[in-house]
């Protein structure tokens, strides 16, 4: 992968779009509940804060907390 990086200095996000690259038809898609996506940003527009509960459930396996908000910061 660091090798396929250094050939292709044009990729923006060089570590995401060179594993997508070498990966390319080699994924296999887990159900949803192994990569739940949120965003702490919601969080502003839901005043009850119970929103996440429609995402986040006892099911989920990994949380893929999105933008530059984090729940550690």
């Amino acid at each position: 992968m660091i090798k396929f990086i250094f050939e292709h200095s044009e990729l923006k996000y060089q570590d995401q779009d060179a594993l997508n690259m070498l990966l390319l038809g080699k994924t296999f898609l887990l159900p949803r509940k192994y990569n739940r996506i949120y965003s702490i940003k919601s969080e502003l527009y839901d005043r009850t804060h119970q929103k996440y509960k429609k995402i986040i459930t006892n099911e989920s396996v990994l949380i893929h907390y999105v933008g530059t908000t984090k729940p550690w910061n």
